[in-house]
């Protein structure tokens, strides 16, 4: 049985994080009491049942009245093109960044909004409320099986890669380009010829399974404990694909995904000798075969509410969790051990 290990985490909090105490502060509430929770600027894909399951009772609003409540959620990535400075903070409230996105996916700079966030809830490991776009849980005894060998050997294609962005940060189409040039590489949606649409997810992964022995699972850019739902989905769908990962730094990677379960780049002094590796497990279905040692236990979930839960119980519990930003650009910038976000490629 693969045994996942979990990590416990201890961070040193920037410069630019303080303790505060609030200056408004509230009558403390039972469980029971609901509490309003506002998103000023609330993208696609956040639902007003964010709070439906929560051990704690808040409930999502949203829209231009926020004076009334007792938190307002900013969503990060897109609040500088949605406006330039902050809105008025009304007495008492806690207000919290979201975000997904790595920061050089930001619509723009957030230096005006200084000592106004009370918390963070983003991918990253030193936020308040941890935000991740996955995690692994133990399988059901009702998985589906599948005839591996049978399937191996219906694998015709080489590497499969989807994406709809282009041109990165990370420069993974410049990665990408040379390791077309020395395999095959079929690439589907925006950036490729081939087409598979996100709403017939399933259908995609089937797509994948049965022909692709690959996956390339690159990153937009290079930031600290940036890892996206597409590094998740590959092992959600039991897809028997191995997924080539390329983003974060090779020892994080161990703290989100099952060992001996991927193939990262960082391992790799040229393209040329990963692709050499990529075709002796290719040619091998033993070789193949010990990449998927994990997953007769465990299976991965996307998008949990587990964050936004942990936000209610912190808003009934927040005499705990008092604390201030004094300026979250600079958070934004920095991780607790340098920058953020890494410029250097394999091609500078």
């Amino acid at each position: 049985m693969t045994v996942l290990t979990l990590y416990s985490w201890s961070f040193l909090l920037p410069s630019s994080y303080s303790a505060s105490t609030h200056p408004y502060p509230q009558a403390k509430r039972t469980p029971t009491e609901p509490i309003r929770v506002h998103y000023f600027n609330k993208p696609k894909g956040v639902s007003a049942s964010r709070f439906e399951h929560c051990a704690h009772k808040c409930y999502l609003t949203y829209g231009k009245s926020y004076d009334t409540s007792h938190a307002v959620i900013f969503h990060g990535p897109s609040l500088a093109a949605f406006m330039k400075s902050p809105p008025r903070k009304y007495p008492g409230q806690i207000w919290i960044l979201h975000g997904k996105e790595s920061p050089v996916n930001y619509a723009g700079s957030l230096k005006s909004w200084r000592r106004v966030f009370n918390w963070t809830m983003t991918y990253r490991r030193d936020s308040d409320i941890i935000a991740l776009n996955g995690k692994f849980i133990p399988k059901s005894a009702n998985v589906r099986h599948i005839n591996k060998t049978r399937l191996f050997r219906s694998k015709v294609k080489n590497i499969a890669w989807f994406a709809s962005n282009c041109h990165t940060h990370s420069r993974r189409e410049r990665y990408i380009e040379e390791l077309r040039s020395l395999t095959n590489v079929t690439t589907y949606g925006n950036c490729g010829k081939e087409k598979c649409s996100r709403i017939k997810d399933n259908k995609c992964m089937d797509t994948l399974s049965n022909n692709f022995k690959f996956y390339l699972s690159f990153e937009n850019s290079l930031c600290y404990d940036y890892i996206t739902e597409k590094s998740f989905k590959i092992y959600r769908h039991n897809s028997y694909v191995i997924p080539v990962t390329r983003g974060l730094q090779k020892d994080q990677y161990a703290m989100y995904l099952p060992p001996k379960s991927y193939i990262n780049t960082d391992d790799f002094p040229s393209v040329q000798s990963l692709v050499n590796n990529l075709n002796t497990i290719a040619g091998n279905q033993t070789y193949f075969d010990r990449y998927f040692e994990w997953d007769g236990d465990y299976t991965s979930v996307l998008y949990t509410p587990q964050d936004f839960c942990q936000l209610c119980e912190r808003l009934h519990n927040e005499d705990k969790y008092r604390r201030l930003y004094d300026d979250i650009s600079a958070w934004l910038e920095r991780s607790p051990y340098g920058n953020a976000c890494s410029n250097t490629t394999y091609y500078n």
